[in-house]
C-alpha cells in the first residue's frame, strides 16, 4: 500500500507500507498536554475531521466561529450537551480538541478570543 499524504506545511509525502499490513483508511495524529489537575488532548487530521466528529462521533451543531491569528476556529456542541469540540482550521489539516460539557455560548468555553 502506498500513502500519498500532505504534511501540515503543504509538502507532499509518499509512504510505502508492506503489502501484508492491514489497509490504512485514515491518517491522524494526536498530542496530549497534561500537568497538575488538568489535561488536554489535540487530534490532527485532514480537512473534514471536525465535520466527521460532529456528525458521527458526537452529533452536534456549530455554536461559534471566530478567527485566531487569521485562522478560523469552529466550536461545535453535541446535541446531548455532554461534550464540545473546538477546531483550528488549517489549509490542509485541522487541529481539534474535545471538552466535557456544553460550549457555554459565545467563546466563553474556549477561553475567550
Amino acid at each position: 500500500m502506498v500513502l500519498d499524504l500532505v504534511a501540515p506545511s503543504g509538502g507532499r509525502l509518499r509512504v510505502t507500507l508492506p503489502s501484508d499490513q492491514d489497509q490504512v483508511t485514515s491518517v491522524a495524529a494526536g498530542v496530549r498536554f497534561a500537568g497538575g489537575s488538568y489535561g488536554t488532548g489535540f487530534q490532527i487530521g485532514p480537512r473534514g475531521y471536525h465535520d466527521f466528529a460532529s456528525t458521527h462521533v458526537a452529533p452536534g451543531r456549530t455554536s461559534d466561529r471566530f478567527l485566531v491569528h487569521g485562522r478560523e476556529v469552529v466550536v461545535a456542541e453535541a446535541d446531548d450537551r455532554e461534550s464540545s469540540v473546538a477546531t483550528l482550521m488549517g489549509t490542509y489539516h485541522e487541529l481539534m480538541t474535545v471538552y466535557a460539557g456544553p460550549a457555554g455560548g459565545g467563546t466563553a468555553g474556549c477561553g475567550g478570543r
